[in-house]
C-alpha cells in the first residue's frame, strides 16, 4: 500500500521543493517507505510523484470547482481530480509547510479545485490521514465549515503558527508545531559560514504596496555593502524573483539562490524576503534577517528565538532594517547563541512528529 503525500506545488520555488524533500526525509525516517507526492507540478520530485491535475490542467481544474460545489457532482471531482482511493493507501498525509485558505473569490476557485479534494482524502482515512505543520484559514463561512469539519475527521493537524491553532480551536485538535524546516534546523544544527563583512546576500519577492527590502538595500549600497541578489522562486507571474528584480533594473546580478549560498566569497549577512529563503539560508550557516510577510514568517522566527529578526515588509523602517543587517554582518555572535538554545526544542519537534507520522502510518 501506498503512503501519500498530498499539497505538493513545484520545485520551481526551491522552498517549496525543500518542503517536499523534508515531508519525504520524515515519511522515510518513520516508516522506511518512500511517499508517493501528489503536486500541482510534480517535474523534479522523484520517480514517485504523480500530477493531481495533468493536462488539460484548466479544463480538469473548472470541472474540479464544479464539482467540489455541489455534493451532486462530487464523481465528477473524483474523475477529473487524479488522486489515489482511499482504499489503497496506507496513509494520507498534508505536506509540511502549506497554506489552507482563501483570501478572494478567485481563490476560493482555486482551492476548490486543488486542494479541498486532497483535504477530502486525508479526512476519508480518519486515524490514517494527517497535516505536517501547516497554516490553516480564513475562509468564507460555508467552505470554511467545511474544511475545519473535514480536519477534525483526521488524527491530527500540526500548525505551524497560532492564528492557525485558534482558527481550528473547537473544531479539529491542532497540534502546534514549528514548521517543518525549522524542526530540522534543530536536527542538523547549521555550521556558521564566515562570510565577508562588506558583501549582504539578497533574495527578495514581489509584495504589493511593500519596497522594503531594495529601499533598505540603497541604504546599504551608500554605507559600503555590496549586494548580491539570489532567485529562490520563478514560476508564474506573480511569483517570480527575476520578473521582480527585472523591475528594479538587476535581473542581471542575479544568480540561483542555492549559488548565491554556496559562493566564495559569501555574505556576511542575508535580507531574505521569503520564509524559507531565510531559513534555508540560515541552515547553510549566513545570520539572516526575514522581511516577512505572513503569520508564518513571524510564527517560524519566534520558534527559532529570533522574533526580532523579522521585520514587517509594509511597517517596517527601511533604516532601521539596514542598521540590523550591519550589526548582524559586523558580530552575528548574539544571534547563533540564541539560536542555539533552540535547537533542543526544535530537534524534539521533528522527533515527535516522526513518531506521529510512525503511528498514522501504522493504524491500516
Amino acid at each position: 500500500m501506498t503512503i501519500a503525500l498530498l499539497h505538493a506545488y513545484r520545485t520551481a520555488n526551491r522552498g517549496d521543493g525543500w518542503l517536499v524533500e523534508l515531508s519525504c526525509q520524515l515519511v522515510r525516517e518513520a516508516t522506511g517507505i518512500e511517499a508517493t507526492v501528489y503536486a500541482l507540478d510534480p517535474a523534479g520530485m522523484g520517480p514517485n510523484a504523480r500530477a493531481v491535475l495533468p493536462a488539460p490542467v484548466k479544463v480538469r481544474a473548472g470541472l474540479s470547482a464544479l464539482a467540489t460545489a455541489s455534493p451532486v457532482l462530487a464523481g465528477l471531482g473524483r474523475r477529473v481530480v487524479e488522486l489515489p482511493h482511499g482504499d489503497d493507501l496506507q496513509a494520507a498525509i498534508g505536506i509540511g509547510g502549506g497554506y489552507l485558505r482563501t483570501m478572494d473569490p478567485v481563490h476560493e476557485l482555486i482551492f476548490r479545485a486543488h486542494h479541498l479534494p486532497q483535504v477530502r482524502l486525508v479526512a476519508s482515512l480518519g486515524a490514517a490521514g494527517a497535516y505536517l505543520p501547516v497554516s490553516v484559514g480564513p475562509f468564507r463561512a460555508g467552505l470554511g465549515r467545511s474544511v475545519r469539519r473535514a480536519l477534525a475527521s483526521t488524527a491530527w493537524v500540526a500548525t505551524r503558527d497560532d492564528r492557525s491553532t485558534r482558527y481550528l480551536a473547537g473544531w479539529a485538535s491542532p497540534r502546534r508545531t514549528p514548521d517543518l524546516a525549522a524542526c530540522r534546523l534543530g536536527v542538523e544544527r547549521p555550521a556558521r559560514r564566515a562570510g565577508d563583512p562588506g558583501v549582504v546576500g539578497i533574495v527578495l519577492r514581489s509584495l504589493r504596496q511593500s519596497d522594503l527590502g531594495f529601499a533598505a538595500v540603497s541604504i546599504l549600497e551608500r554605507r559600503g555593502m555590496k549586494p548580491r541578489y539570489g532567485v529562490q522562486a520563478s514560476s508564474g507571474r506573480t511569483n517570480d524573483d527575476r520578473r521582480h528584480y527585472a523591475s528594479h533594473g538587476v535581473a542581471d546580478l542575479a544568480e540561483d539562490f542555492g549559488a548565491l549560498l554556496a559562493s566564495d566569497p559569501a555574505p556576511a549577512v542575508i535580507l531574505a524576503g521569503r520564509l524559507h529563503a531565510a531559513l534555508d539560508a540560515i541552515a547553510a550557516g549566513f545570520p539572516t534577517i526575514h522581511i516577512g510577510y505572513e503569520r508564518k514568517s513571524l510564527g517560524a522566527f519566534s520558534d527559532l528565538g529570533l522574533a526580532d529578526y523579522v521585520v514587517d515588509a509594509w511597517t517596517g523602517r527601511p533604516e532601521t532594517l539596514a542598521d540590523q543587517a550591519l550589526a548582524l554582518a559586523a558580530n552575528p555572535e548574539p544571534y547563533w547563541a540564541r539560536l542555539e538554545t533552540r535547537f533542543d526544542t526544535l530537534a524534539a519537534g521533528w522527533r515527535q512528529l516522526s513518531e506521529q507520522v510512525a503511528d498514522v502510518c501504522s493504524v491500516r
